[in-house]
């Protein structure tokens, strides 16, 4: 996957339906190759926003816009938006507040539409995170494709800053304890169902079955970040934001010499089916965002939950 956090201006002709523009991926961008690029901007206030990753709001309704470049392959996608590492949501144009959008883009085009965040968020003094992505293929299984991928989409991690704020962040969350300290030649993350091998990180099953409304054990591996002071784990089912032993995330201090390993539960469903299960690992996420902390976001390899 390509990471371009600066795309060039479009010169080209946009088509434009209710404030959603397609255009076409220019030339420059088409050149880095196969991935996606993503960017956050403001539509109210004149700001670099790309450069640090920051944004900088009148009021937590500001419009915001969404651009996307598909450099992949022809297919659907899903846009998820998290208020300080919580879903929430979010509404185009004049449309209705949704949790979710997805839509279908074909390789080498470009999508921009404008954003509102939800009206229960409101302005205050703190600085707050968002975090923006675009996920492929939500509608496919790993399981029925047999697909081990943790390269599906694109995700990053914004700063939001008001106007008058004292920039800094207000949260209480007390660190999870991992369980143990494996020594391996890996950073960032898996999620998989073993328990019992800690010599080597191994991938995840294409499949793992669950009764209705069970709770499913699942481990992790992760961090071995050489400078983050912590991390955090989020979990998704079907694309929608799961608790992980009850909490909306996992909050772990990181340690650069080792890969944490721990568990922890999430709840299947209450229906029968195939459900796609994918994490996100965000390292140091209450740090300020800067010209040296500023990336993409790692996803950890997806799977299919098999409810029966």
């Amino acid at each position: 996957m390509i990471i371009k956090l600066n795309s060039s201006k479009n010169t080209d002709a946009e088509k434009e339906t209710d404030k959603i523009k397609i255009s076409t991926v220019p030339q420059d961008s088409l050149d880095l190759g196969y991935g996606y690029s993503l960017e956050l901007n403001s539509l109210v206030l004149d700001q670099e926003s790309q450069i640090y990753g920051t944004i900088l709001m009148d009021s937590s309704q500001d419009k915001l816009e969404i651009h996307f470049d598909n450099r992949g392959n022809s297919g659907k996608y899903i846009l998820k938006i998290l208020y300080d590492y919580k879903e929430i949501k979010f509404k185009m144009s004049d449309n209705k507040f949704s949790n979710d959008y997805t839509f279908h883009l074909d390789t080498g085009k470009s999508l921009r539409f404008p954003i509102t965040l939800d009206e229960s968020i409101t302005k205050d003094h703190n600085s707050h995170k968002l975090l923006v992505a675009v996920y492929a293929s939500p509608e496919k299984n790993a399981d029925t494709i047999n697909a081990m991928t943790n390269e599906y989409g694109m995700t990053l991690d914004y700063e939001i800053s008001y106007t008058n704020s004292n920039r800094n962040f207000s949260y209480t969350k007390e660190y999870e304890t991992a369980e143990k300290k494996i020594d391996a030649e890996y950073q960032g993350l898996v999620v998989n169902n073993n328990f019992n091998n800690f010599k080597e990180i191994l991938y995840p099953p294409y499949n793992i079955k669950a009764k209705k409304g069970e709770k499913i054990k699942l481990a992790y591996n992760a961090g071995k970040y050489p400078e983050a002071k912590d991390y955090l784990i989020i979990s998704m089912i079907d694309w929608k934001q799961t608790e992980m032993n009850g909490a909306p995330y996992l909050f772990i201090k990181n340690d650069p010499n080792y890969i944490d390993y721990g568990t922890f539960f999430i709840t299947a469903p209450d229906k029968e089916g195939l459900y796609e299960y994918s994490a996100v690992i965000v390292p140091d996420p209450y740090k300020h965002k800067n010209d040296d902390h500023y990336s993409s976001i790692e996803t950890g390899y997806r799977f299919t939950i098999e409810v029966e």
